[in-house]
């Protein structure tokens, strides 16, 4: 999948698969709110800027751009080994 946002080219073929993820996506409709879960990627441009592609089943795949400290908090709350192997300076708590 592809993008260009703010002028500059996002491509999930050419960056980095970093993270596959699932998480629930509060929504409406005209009864009532509902929850819905979104599977997704998170990728890592060759220049270090961050995506992810998120997939939900009424609405299709959205693809967002995210700052560095969104695709820390992902990843730390998903997955905190890959976390620590791709980030330095985690203290214990």
């Amino acid at each position: 999948m592809k993008q260009i946002i703010a002028g500059k080219l996002y491509d999930s073929e050419k960056a980095e698969l970093v993270l596959e993820f699932s998480r629930p996506i509060e929504m409406r409709n005209v009864f009532q709110p509902y929850t819905e879960l979104a599977s997704g990627q998170l990728y890592q441009t060759k220049k270090g800027a961050w995506f992810e592609i998120v997939g939900q089943s009424t609405s299709g795949e959205q693809f967002n751009v995210i700052t560095e400290k969104k695709a820390k908090e992902l990843i730390g709350i998903t997955d905190p080994d890959l976390y620590l192997k791709i980030f330095d300076g985690v203290q214990d708590a």
